[in-house]
């Protein structure tokens, strides 16, 4: 594949890419990187950083000059495995997930690592996604997968789940991304419970407000499937995130009721919240039993 020269990564990537360093050399970083963006080009700079830091063996990695990154910046690397559709608009089929077994158990030939890129994964047929499931569920040793997405609304939660998830925003976009745009919700049978999305929010600000105990809120959502919930709560989180970050947003109501939410949170804890709906939403997954009402009233407590 084409692979541009190494280049400072943007700004917009620095809590990303430090992130990523960090738990790399303390060697914690998980096996399957989501990344997603408005368009899988502006991921191409930080994606390639990522490969090369994975391949290099040198120390100081990425170093630019050692054998895995001269071969990796020409596009040759032995140890990288790139997926794609196979046309612009197309599908990426099972046999393309399938043919990973071929490389998946064979050691790497240049690097200690071995990377799977996957571009534009929401595009896998429903075959090739419950094919890549399997292989997240126990990866080998030393291997690394890199998805990229342009949205969320053909992802199966199931993949979503077992990869570390990072969404970049356009700096410049005003407005509810996340509430008013993600698909997932307003192409399928989510999408009764999206059209509620305010009143949800009224909900969580009654809560932190004390106007209402969280039993009777938890009661109230009890009626609502908990997989859809989690993805909610988690499409509010990520916009209260957004907001924190990008203050000069849209003016409508429905950024009024956010921005009264997201008073006096830390960001930090936003994060842990998020890192809490991703482990419910993987517990689900696995279809790990949880008692619902407990489940909401604890999810409830982490909003105060």
């Amino acid at each position: 594949m084409h692979t541009p020269n190494l280049i400072n990564i943007e700004s917009e990537y620095l809590t990303y890419w430090q992130h990523f360093k960090d738990a790399y050399n303390s060697k914690r970083l998980a096996h399957a990187q989501l990344l997603r963006a408005s368009s899988i080009t502006k991921l191409t700079t930080l994606y390639h950083q990522i490969i090369t830091t994975l391949l290099c063996k040198q120390d100081n990695q990425p170093c630019g000059s050692c054998k895995s990154c001269i071969l990796n910046n020409q596009g040759m690397h032995p140890d990288l495995y790139q997926i794609k559709p196979e046309k612009v608009g197309g599908v990426i089929k099972v046999e393309q997930i399938r043919d990973l077994h071929l490389t998946l158990y064979t050691s790497p030939q240049v690097s200690e690592n071995k990377v799977i890129l996957i571009l534009n994964a929401e595009r896998m047929n429903h075959a090739a996604a419950n094919s890549l499931l399997k292989i997240l569920e126990e990866p080998p040793a030393n291997i690394y997968f890199i998805l990229t997405i342009e949205s969320i609304s053909t992802l199966p939660a199931t993949i979503f789940s077992r990869c570390q998830h990072w969404y970049f925003p356009d700096p410049t976009h005003e407005g509810d991304y996340f509430l008013q745009n993600d698909k997932s919700f307003l192409e399928n049978h989510q999408n009764e419970l999206f059209k509620q999305k305010e009143v949800f929010i009224d909900d969580l600000i009654a809560i932190r407000k004390e106007r209402v105990s969280i039993n009777i809120i938890a009661e109230k959502w009890a009626i609502y499937e908990l997989v859809e919930l989690t993805r909610l709560l988690y499409l509010i989180t990520a916009q209260m995130i957004h907001n924190y970050f990008y203050k000069d947003g849209s003016k409508t109501a429905l950024a009024a009721k956010l921005n009264e939410l997201n008073q006096d949170v830390k960001v930090t804890h936003l994060f842990s919240l998020i890192d809490k709906l991703n482990q419910l939403s993987k517990n689900l997954s696995y279809s790990i039993n949880v008692n619902q009402l407990l489940t909401l009233e604890d999810l409830l407590l982490s909003f105060l």
